[in-house]
Order: C-alpha cells, then structure tokens, then sequence
C-alpha cells in the first residue's frame, strides 16, 4: 500500500502554489484555457502511452512496458507543473477565489491534477483489463488508487480542512479565531503539534479505516483461522481481528497493522491462502508480527515526528538565507527524505530485520520440525528460515521478480536468509547493524529534540515579533476600511494602535539584532509608521516620517533580498513625498527629483512590477505637477486626479490612490 511518490510531489507542489501572492497580474484566459489545454492533451498521452504498453505486452517487450507503465504515471506529474509554472493555475485560483471560501481554492486548484491522475490510473486498468481477468472498472480503477494513497491523502485532507475552517470562521468574525490564525502564523511549532495531535488520531483510527478502504471482513472460522491464532498467541501479538483480504486472487500478502493490541488488525489476503501451504502463510504472518513485536511502526512515526521537527529548526536557521521559494526545496528535502529515506533505505532494513523474525519464528507451531535441504550440496536449514524462504520464493512466482523500493528482490532477501540460518558471521553482523540502526534511531530523534530546544528562545521572540506586527497590521487595515466607510474618529484611533503596534515589533529588533526575520519585520513596520506620519500634514510628522524612511533604507542595506528592496524602493518614494512638502520648494523639488530617480534605477520585481510602475507614474505626476510649463503641470495634475480613484480594490492601490489625492492638494 505505498503512495505513488509523483502524487506526493504533486499536492506538494499544488500546496505550495496555494501558499504563495501571485506573481504580478493574472491572466485569466492564459490560465483557464491553458490548462484545460493542459488537461486535454495529458488525457490524450495517458491513453497513448497506455496502447503503446498493451502492444510491449502483445509484443512480449518488458522494457518498452516498462517504460509505457512508468509514463501513465509521469504525464500527470508534467502537465501539472506545466499547469502552475506556464499557465499559471494557482495564481489564477489565489487571485480569485477567497480563501474564506473553505477548501472551495484547494478543490479548484487541485481539479486539474485530479483528471489527470484519474486518467493515468484508468489508463493502467486498461492495461490491465486486457491482460488480466477480474481488472476494476474505470471507476473502480479510480477508487483503488485512492485507497492506495488513501493513508496519506485522508490526514492530509484533515490538517488542510482543520486550517481552513479557522480561516472561514475567522472571515465570519468569530471571537478569539483570528488571534488562534495570528498565533499560528506567529508560531510555526504550533502547526507542528497540530501535526502531531493528527498523526496520534490517524495512528489510532488508521486501521480501522484501512480496513473500511480493503473492504475486508473477519477471517471464517476454520483451519487457517485457527493456526494464526496460535501462532499469534505463540508470538505475543495481541490484535483486536483476524481479518481476509479479498483481492480476487491479485495480491499474495500479509499485513500486521495497529500501534496498540485494541486497534491492530491481522490482515491476510484471499491469494494467500489459497496458493500457499499453511507453513509459509504462518511464515508471512510471523514476518508481519515482526514489524509489530520489533516496534517498527512507532519508529516510524517517531522518525516523522522528528524530522517534522528537524525540518522546522532548518527551516528557521536556514530561510532567511535561501533564495525565494527556499520553503519549497525544504519540503522537497523532508519529502525526499520520507520517500527515499524513510519508506526506501530506513524500510528495507527493517523488512530485513522482519524476514529474520519470520525465519526464526515460523516454526513456533513446529518446534521438533527437523531442518530442511533447500539446495544440494548445501547444508539444511532450520525448518522456520526454509517456510519462510520458500514463502518469498512463491511471492516471485505470483508477483515477479523485481526490485520493490521498501523490501528489496527477493533473490537478496532469499540469499541473506539462507546465510543468516547457516553462517553465524552473519547472524553477528546482522545483530551488530540491527543495533547501530537503533541507537542511530534514537540519535536522529535526539538530535531533533535537541536543536529544537536550541531554537525556540529565537522562534519565541520571532513569533512575538510575527505576533505584534500582524495585529498592528490588522489593526491598520481595519482602520483603513473605518476611513475608507467615513468612520474618521474610528479610523484615527485605529491608525494610533497600529503606529504603537509597529513600534513594538520594532522594538524586539533591539533584543535580537541581526536575526533576519525580526530584521524583516522591523524594517516593514518602521517603513509603516513613517508612512502613517508621512499622512499627517504637520512639519513635525513629516520630519518623524524622514528621518523614519531614512531608518529603513539603513536596515533594508543590512536585509537584502527581496524584502529589503521592496523596502528600500518605497522609503525612497515615502522621502521624495516628504521632500514636495518642504517649505523651500526649489529645494524640496530638487530632493524630490533625486530620490525618484534612485527608485527608477532599483530593478524591478515580478511579483510587484504593476505597483511599482503605479507608483513611480504619480511620483512623477506629483514632481511635474510644479513645472514651469502650465500645460505638462496641468496634465500632470489631470493624470494625479485620474489615480486618486483606486484602480483595484486592494490596500496598496488604495493607498497609491490617498498619495495622489494628497499630493494633489498640495499647495503651488
């Protein structure tokens, strides 16, 4: 039951796409009609590829089936990237659907990727169905590819939908939700324990819905019943059912499932049962009681939660200096690290240590069973290791012989196994590796406690910087909406919270300089209260909101990247506004035409290219506006009244358009 690695890439792609402002304006025709072009021409590939592998098999080719199988899978994966990279499918979606919506953005933005994946898997049963007797319908095609990322998609879908309904409840103005939504912004640790609070929920009720998502049902009474259960009872394991799998005789397999003996199920499949003889089903389900005895589920959610953890002190440490998008190769080092890390190099180690639980355990019923010859001129092996050998053996026979990502082939696994029964190096060596695994285990867990612990002085007063600037600015845009309603009185004292606000987050720059987040947030909110004393028309304001600007052009220096450039580029126009308000007109014109210029030459960022241009257009309106020449000031001023109108509905095309009006009544 492994998730399809291309899935995962995909949601995370699909989510990092949802996380993300859009990148300058959105081209609504470009993303609709792309992907759905995008889609059309997936669908079409899938199916190709789908024929080219019915023709490998007819033409009894395995490695063009191969590769035809592998691309029913990859055409998904490419159009999705072609739909949010070329076409631009989640800037559309964040650009137009509110996130208030609660998960309408993320059922829109993952609709394409869902008929595509849904194409890809109707294509293999196509395949299949012409091969295979008993393959699904399309539609049953569709639902075992749910099933089969169902573990990682239904908690998923729980944290998104958890989020998601704060943020609604949040838009709806119920009380305490928008400081819980500030708090968790603030304080990313605390969406990690809500990870962990979901990881303990879907560790206690994922059994049960595994058992709902296979459609199982309780083992008959019977002889095979009855031996499972002694040898159950012989191993230790306590389950709360024994449970049959019916696959329709397609899959030949065992499953133990379940952290605690009230919620573990024994599963077995009808193809077990029916192909192999009673010793070798009882060596797959001792191997599967294995995991459950060597506690290799606990480790593995112990090792999530750990690498959640170290991902989060890599995160803090290293973001800062990552380029634009850093988050983003950091879930996909934590997703490469699950795949290949943890359900690749971590999981064969433990199915090997399993495959030796089974050897030596399969004989628990059979204790006087003599060893048995497997090769000539070899020596015997002990009755167990030979059922379970024999076991992997037939497991070739019905499934094939290659390599799996999470248990190896089965010619290495048969090869260790006869090894490990006979030559006592290698029962010693196994022993010694067994070990190192464990403590290393203990010390990638240790290691995760430890530099989280070492983080969260710095995270805490990040979060109360991140805490203290997003309520001063939620108190600024509520106050730009009371003024923008005519509430002046409600409007003023909302501006005044949200100036004291930002000189509190300021001031945690002082008990952690240098660290770059607060950095961050310390220049933004000395660059707003300037621009709030830049509004008010009074010379001692004005000289606040100068030497205020000038502030930020020294901290943005110091902050780099985009940020600081953002920074920078509106101090610059904040002191050319400043600079048309001086008393000494020639003079002030003279700063103001300065500091234009130094914001002309700043380069130019995608994300805030319309803007940017916006606002360089009424600063030069605002300057020409003085000129000598009466009709180029008369036009100037006719392009200052034209852009004290809003030309979207959005905080910073409003305030564009307040600039203008003001500096349109500026005196001449």
């Amino acid at each position: 039951m492994l998730p399809d690695l291309s899935i995962l890439l995909s949601i995370l792609l699909g989510l990092f796409a949802l996380s993300q402002s859009p990148s300058g304006d959105v081209d609504v025709l470009r993303a609709v009609a792309g992907t759905a072009a995008a889609v059309t021409v997936v669908l079409a590939l899938t199916r190709m590829a789908a024929d080219r592998a019915i023709a490998a098999v007819e033409a009894q080719d395995a490695e063009a089936l191969v590769r035809a199988g592998r691309m029913t899978g990859l055409w998904p994966l490419l159009g999705w990237v072609t739909t949010l990279q070329v076409f631009g499918w989640g800037d559309f979606v964040v650009a137009k659907v509110p996130r208030a919506w609660f998960l309408v953005p993320h059922l829109l933005v993952f609709l394409p990727l869902a008929l595509m994946v849904g194409a890809g898997w109707m294509a293999g049963r196509r395949v299949e169905a012409r091969f295979v007797a008993g393959a699904p319908s399309a539609w049953g095609a569709v639902r075992r590819g749910l099933r089969r990322n169902g573990l990682v998609l239904a908690p998923l879908a729980v944290l998104v939908a958890v989020q998601e309904a704060f943020v609604s409840l949040a838009a709806l103005g119920v009380p305490g939700v928008k400081r819980l939504l500030l708090v968790h912004e603030a304080f990313p640790d605390v969406e990690a324990l809500l990870v962990l609070a979901i990881m303990v929920l879907v560790g206690w009720f994922a059994p049960e819905m595994l058992r709902r998502m296979l459609r199982t049902r309780p083992m008959p009474a019977g002889p095979a019943r009855a031996e499972i259960e002694r040898l159950c009872a012989a191993l230790g394991v306590r389950y709360r059912d024994l449970l049959l799998w019916e696959t329709g005789g397609r899959t030949l397999n065992a499953m133990v499932v379940g952290l605690t003996g009230g919620t573990r199920y024994v599963v077995v499949t009808d193809a077990l049962l029916d192909r192999l003889p009673m010793p070798e089903v009882l060596a797959v389900v001792a191997h599967e009681a294995g995991h459950a005895r060597l506690r290799h589920l606990p480790a593995y959610f112990a090792l999530s939660l750990a690498a959640l953890l170290f991902m989060q002190s890599a995160q803090e440490m290293l973001l800062p200096v990552l380029p634009e998008g850093g988050n983003l190769v950091l879930a996909l080092g934590f997703l490469g690290f699950f795949w290949f890390g943890m359900l690749g190099w971590l999981s064969r180690r433990f199915e090997r240590q399993a495959d030796v639980f089974g050897a030596e355990h399969a004989g628990a019923l059979s204790p006087d069973a003599p060893p048995v010859a497997l090769v000539p001129d070899r020596p015997p092996v002990p009755y167990g290791a030979a059922a379970m050998i024999s076991a992997l053996t037939h497991v070739v026979e019905h499934a094939g012989t290659g390599r799996s990502h999470r248990h190896g082939t089965i010619a290495e696994r048969t090869a260790f196994l006869a090894a490990y029964a006979t030559e006592a190096a290698v029962r010693d060596d196994h022993r010694r590796r067994t070990t190192r695994l464990r403590w290393g285990v203990r010390g990638f867990v240790l290691l995760a406690l430890v530099t989280t612990a070492l983080r969260l002085p710095v995270g805490l007063d990040r979060g109360r910087a991140g805490m203290r600037f997003d309520e001063a600015q939620s108190a600024y845009e509520d106050a730009s909406d009371a003024q923008r309603a005519g509430r002046a009185a409600e409007a003023a004292a909302g501006f005044a919270r949200a100036r004291e606000g930002f000189l509190a987050t300021a001031a945690v720059r002082e008990e952690r300089p240098g660290d770059l987040p607060i950095e961050a947030y310390a220049t933004v909110s000395l660059l707003r209260v300037a621009y709030l004393d830049q509004r008010v028309e009074e010379p001692a304001a004005q000289a606040r909101a100068q030497a205020g600007y000038e502030r930020v052009l020294e901290l943005a220096r110091r902050l780099g990247g985009v940020r600081g450039a953002l920074a920078s580029f509106d101090a610059r126009v904040g002191l050319a506004r400043v600079a048309l308000r001086d008393a000494d007109r020639a003079r002030g014109l003279a700063a103001a035409r300065r500091r234009l210029s130094e914001a002309e030459a700043m380069p130019a960022i995608e994300a805030d290219a319309a803007i940017r241009e916006a606002t360089l257009r009424a600063l030069r309106a605002a300057i020409r506006q003085f000129d000598a020449d009466a009709e180029v000031a008369a036009q100037a001023r006719r392009d200052l009244e034209r852009m004290s109108k809003p030309a979207r509905d959005d905080l910073s095309w409003r305030e564009l358009a307040s600039d203008a009006a003001a500096d349109l009544a500026l005196p001449r």
